[in-house]
C-alpha cells in the first residue's frame, strides 16, 4: 500500500469540502492502487453528471480543486 503524501491528502480534503458545500452526501472510501483510483475519478465524475441531468442543477466540475485527483 501507497501512503498519501501530504498533498495529495490537501487535494481529497479540499475535494471533500466542494462536495459538502454543494449538499452533496459521500462516502469515504480507501484507494486500493493507482488503477483504482483512475477508476474511483471517472465514477466521480459520472455521479456528478447524473446528480446534476436528474436534480436540473449546474455541478461544475471545474469548479472543483485542481490536482492529480481529476482524470
Amino acid at each position: 500500500m501507497k501512503k498519501a503524501t501530504p498533498e495529495e491528502l490537501k487535494e481529497m480534503l479540499d475535494v471533500v469540502d466542494s462536495l459538502v458545500k454543494s449538499g452533496i452526501m459521500f462516502v469515504p472510501i480507501p484507494v486500493l492502487g493507482e488503477t483504482d483510483l483512475t477508476a474511483l475519478k471517472q465514477n466521480l465524475r459520472d455521479r456528478l453528471d447524473q446528480l446534476a441531468g436528474e436534480r436540473e442543477i449546474t455541478i461544475s466540475i471545474s469548479s472543483m480543486p485542481e490536482g492529480k485527483w481529476r482524470c
